[in-house]
């Protein structure tokens, strides 16, 4: 049957298919008030902070698993986001956020450090998703936009500086998994024969 997952590639868009089909039920469903999305925001950022600070430490320490923190990326983005909306409409209708707006500054420094030294490639799509996010909240409430020759040359110079220090980092603990050349490197060594593999293998399906 063409619904059954035949590879894992499939499988992995089913599952994705299927949990955004129950988030857009669940939140059309369930009647949600804007103190408990920010409260599962935050809950969420917090937890997610504190599973990629772990899985750091036992990379560090060569103690247990490790990486297990791959998909758990998007949903700390989506957390974050949600926690940044929740407050925008919260300051707009008046109420003191900035005790609350500290605490998701953190948590969004934690994730980043946390996961950017353990997933090379975590970084970009991590500050990619972070703008986006940024771009639609501004847009949402009608803000002036974000899209400034400044703040893009912020991100990009963030985006260097923290690449840096990851290399920084390699180099000095003499650990390769945290340098980003390397998997630069990698990447391009590795891109062609990859791509040809994902092509001669995807059909219409998966």
């Amino acid at each position: 049957m063409l619904l059954i997952a035949q590879n894992h590639f499939q499988l992995i868009v089913e599952v994705g298919l299927i949990l955004l089909a129950t988030m857009i039920f669940v939140l059309n469903l369930v009647p949600l008030s804007l103190s408990v999305v920010t409260f599962l925001s935050l809950f969420l950022s917090a937890g997610f902070a504190i599973l990629f600070g772990a899985d750091l430490a036992f990379l560090i320490l060569s103690f247990g698993q490790h990486e297990f923190t791959h998909p758990f990326g998007p949903i700390a983005l989506l957390a974050i986001i949600t926690a940044l909306a929740s407050l925008k409409v919260m300051e707009e209708s008046g109420v003191n956020v900035a005790r609350l707006k500290r605490i998701v500054y953190i948590l969004l420094a934690a994730i980043t450090i946390f996961g950017g030294a353990m997933h090379r490639s975590f970084l970009l799509l991590w500050f990619v998703g972070l703008f986006i996010g940024y771009t639609i909240i501004s847009k949402s409430f009608r803000q002036k936009s974000i899209l400034t020759l400044r703040r893009i040359g912020m991100f990009f110079g963030a985006a260097l500086v923290a690449f840096g220090v990851l290399e920084i980092v390699a180099r000095i603990s003499s650990m390769e998994i945290f340098s980003p050349v390397l998997r630069i490197s990698r990447l391009a060594a590795n891109s062609l024969s990859s791509l040809k593999l994902v092509v001669g293998n995807t059909w219409l399906i998966g």
